[in-house]
């Protein structure tokens, strides 16, 4: 894991072989006010038998994970992870074989728009309630991870702004004072 300048911009690179890797940030947010979930990412190499269906291929080359605490330690906290699988069609909501508290939203599948920047939306209040069937708890933490430990492979991912707002179309490019460091690439938080 390494922040790397592309474009002039600060992004974290995250490199995987044989193992994961995640970095977490420890955040406060009530979803009813701030729903939605933007970010970038770009994958550069995929776990070539990853397939979060499978227990013992469940590796990705990218995820982003809200996490929902709840009482009395964070193993039993609930997480939606989005994720770029190799083999999940895409839009494929599924239970983690490993945790039942995980519950993956397959935002990407394959290598069809690999090592381009893209910018992902999705609407975490609406997820959390066709995931788990209520409203969600305040949202505690934020994690990315690269996975690569199951299918013994390498793979390669980069991040960059994560930002939580009101509405979607967020603002990519807000002013300094509305980030949080997160690892040097930034999580946004409302204000």
């Amino acid at each position: 894991m390494k922040v790397v300048s592309e474009n002039g911009e600060a992004v974290l690179r995250l490199r995987s072989d044989k193992a994961a890797v995640s970095v977490y940030r420890e955040i406060k947010l009530n979803l009813a006010h701030h729903p939605v979930l933007t970010w970038k990412w770009k994958v550069t190499k995929l776990p070539k038998d990853g397939d979060a269906r499978v227990m013992n291929l469940d590796d990705q080359a990218a995820g982003l994970y809200v996490i929902f605490p709840r009482f009395p330690s964070f193993v039993n906290s609930q997480l939606i992870g989005y994720i770029w699988d190799s083999n999940v069609p895409e839009g494929t909501v599924i239970q983690s074989k490993k945790n039942p508290l995980v519950h993956y939203v397959v935002v990407r599948s394959g290598g069809g728009s690999m090592s381009k920047w893209i910018t992902e939306e999705r609407n975490v209040l609406e997820d959390y309630r066709r995931v788990f069937g209520q409203d969600p708890p305040d949202v505690g933490g934020i994690s990315v991870m690269i996975d690569t430990d199951d299918t013994r492979a390498e793979a390669e991912s980069y991040f960059a702004r994560i930002e939580f707002s009101r509405t979607g179309q967020a603002n990519l490019q807000p002013p300094p004072n509305r980030f949080v460091k997160f690892q040097q690439p930034e999580l946004v938080l409302p204000k």
